[in-house]
């Protein structure tokens, strides 16, 4: 298909005021004057103020081999909107951005053709490549009484999320409509870094030791918070300095997330690698990020592996179960041993796996 996106500029004017004034259209969109002038204000650089929706919203053209025939509206989502309602506000991105959408097959000649659903997964492609990289949710909300709409958005990847009846000064309101919602898993970045990095790992330690201590903050006095305020970590300098050891450094999109210090201290000798301290700052936990980044990690690194946790340390004991089943197909030992490094909680929960065997089955 030769499909082409571009905002909106004023040479489309006139088909986009033809489109909304056709019966078929403005039964479900905006055709008030107020709504004109936006898109007016939006085409000629948004050089004054506008009322409707405070002048957020984008307007973008979509053409087939250079003919136009739809019309896309979007609008950043975030927490400063007060009418965004608290079901919404709990599915707003935690990593990205989150954009509504609204969607116009302008041309009834492109009805019925499968321009619609493909046409909306080219305009979100589109958009995350050229517009917004951090766009990583999209909702769309048409109206329940719009029998066309589902099927094509459900067939464009979104999926149903609720009902509701639309509020404020806006088209449809007062009427029930669907809530669908398109998620895509946020860009990880996972790379090696060297002693210059070092300070950076050493300052992320401090919340690594405040997250463990939550959870085994009972175990020692050592997990008692310095009467300067600041929680200390173990030096990790040598993960720099050994050959034998690894340290990798996660971002989410361009923003630090977390690390990961292999090392070559396994209890059983016939391993090769040993997870030493892994982290992901609280900002990224829960959304499976952490998953995402051990198996990348045992991608690069391939060999026998080694995961020990404190038993007390119930919430990392059920993460790294999860996440090993699933990268392994279930193929691993658990274990508790007593270890020599730790004279406050020696036990350990130890799982043992062989990524270079995984390596194929995660792939298949």
């Amino acid at each position: 298909m030769g499909l082409h996106f571009e905002k909106v500029t004023q040479q489309h004017i006139n088909i986009i005021f033809t489109w909304l004034a056709q019966d078929f259209v403005s039964e479900f969109w905006d055709n008030t004057q107020a709504h004109k002038d936006d898109i007016l204000n939006f085409a000629a650089g948004r050089k004054v103020p506008s009322n409707y929706a405070d002048g957020k919203y984008h307007y973008w053209i979509a053409s087939f081999n250079h003919e136009p025939f739809a019309m896309f509206m979007t609008i950043q989502e975030t927490h400063k909107d007060c009418d965004i309602g608290q079901e919404k506000l709990s599915l707003l991105s935690k990593s990205g951005n989150t954009y509504s959408l609204e969607y116009l097959i302008g041309n009834p000649q492109y009805w019925g053709k499968g321009y619609g659903a493909k046409t909306l997964s080219e305009f979100i492609y589109y958009f995350r490549e050229y517009v917004d990289p951090k766009g990583d949710t999209f909702w769309i909300d048409p109206a329940t009484d719009n029998p066309r709409a589902t099927p094509v958005y459900m067939k464009a990847g979104f999926k149903h999320a609720a009902d509701f009846i639309m509020k404020g000064e806006c088209s449809g309101r007062d009427k029930y409509h669907h809530w669908f919602i398109r998620k895509f898993e946020p860009k990880i970045s996972i790379y090696p870094i060297t002693i210059e990095d070092y300070p950076l790992v050493q300052n992320m330690a401090r919340f690594y030791v405040y997250d463990l201590s939550r959870k085994c903050g009972n175990l020692s006095s050592d997990w008692s918070l310095p009467e300067n305020g600041l929680y200390e970590s173990f030096d990790f300098k040598n993960y720099f300095t050994d050959p034998l050891r690894k340290v990798y450094l996660v971002k989410v999109y361009d923003e630090l997330a977390g690390f990961a210090l292999l090392n070559q201290a396994t209890e059983d000798p016939s391993n090769t690698w040993n997870m030493g301290e892994f982290f992901i700052i609280a900002k990224f936990q829960g959304q499976g990020i952490a998953t995402r980044v051990a198996h990348k990690i045992w991608e690069i690194t391939p060999g026998r592996w080694e995961i020990p946790v404190i038993p007390e340390n119930k919430k990392a004991l059920i993460f790294w179960e999860k996440a090993i089943t699933k990268f392994t197909d279930g193929a691993f030992d658990q274990t508790t041993k007593e270890v020599t490094y730790d004279e406050h909680q020696p036990k350990r929960v130890i799982f043992a796996f062989d990524t270079s065997k995984s390596r194929n089955l995660h792939s298949n």
